[in-house]
């Protein structure tokens, strides 16, 4: 869901910067989070609406919400709000994998990211003569997204562990190779063909799109089935409650 509606508030961003008396007159980033939280909501309704889909719903909403307020979207008080609205709702939503697993990754994640910005804010200074060279500067953007990759899923491994030994009894061993070969699939050919063959499909030519969108699937399981074939699937059997 993040994804979707990412994809669509950039497109829409994007596409309005394009015109710069619209940028000077209007508040071209509004329109955006109004565009991405109609996504976001069309696929709430489509999804079933899974505990994790509406902890996802509730937190873009909020985030989403408090960029037409213009605060601070990603914050932990977020986090605490969409998990009240949920627990207000269904409260016994609180023991299942979902709630669990996904505020545990959300909030360690957030957490993680504020410390990591922190430094960087801290620790700025000059480049250096080999930060400048020409190849370093072309190939920093992309070791830098491999780097935050797997900070990201080393973070959301390790603080869904513990869930996921206690309701799978079994913990994921080479989770962040696995999003490292997955995630740029999914990030630049699925979810961008998928909203364009969303946009496409009233007028009819969605299939190109929804096409590309298969490829960049079957590449995603195509290296699900390689790191399975690794192992790491670590069986720890059932653990106590009070782990």
């Amino acid at each position: 869901m993040a994804l979707a509606a990412g994809t669509l508030y950039i497109l829409i961003r994007k596409l309005l910067a394009a015109f710069p008396t619209v940028v000077e007159a209007w508040p071209v980033k509004k329109f955006a989070a109004i565009g991405a939280l109609m996504a976001a909501t069309a696929y709430l309704m489509i999804s079933g609406g899974s505990v994790s889909t509406q902890r996802a719903w509730l937190m873009l909403g909020i985030m989403l919400i408090a960029v037409l307020a213009d605060r601070p979207a990603l914050t932990m008080r977020n986090v605490a709000l969409a998990a009240m609205l949920i627990i207000l709702l269904t409260p016994s939503a609180v023991v299942g994998p979902g709630f669990q697993m996904s505020f545990a990754a959300t909030a360690a994640l957030i957490a993680a990211y504020a410390v990591l910005a922190a430094r960087r804010s801290a620790g700025h200074a000059a480049p250096s003569a080999f930060a400048t060279w020409a190849p370093v500067r072309w190939m920093l953007p992309v070791a830098t997204a491999v780097i935050g990759l797997a900070i990201t899923s080393l973070v959301a491994g390790l603080s869904t562990g513990l869930f996921s030994a206690h309701h799978f009894h079994r913990v994921a061993g080479n989770g962040v190779l696995a999003n490292l070969l997955a995630m740029p699939l999914v990030t630049f050919v699925v979810m961008p063909a998928g909203v364009l063959a969303l946009l496409l499909m009233p007028f009819g030519l969605d299939e190109w799109p929804l096409r590309l969108m298969g490829k960049g699937l079957e590449g995603v399981i195509a290296a699900a089935r390689y790191v399975e074939g690794l192992g790491g699937d670590i069986v720890v059997g059932q653990i106590p409650l009070a782990a």
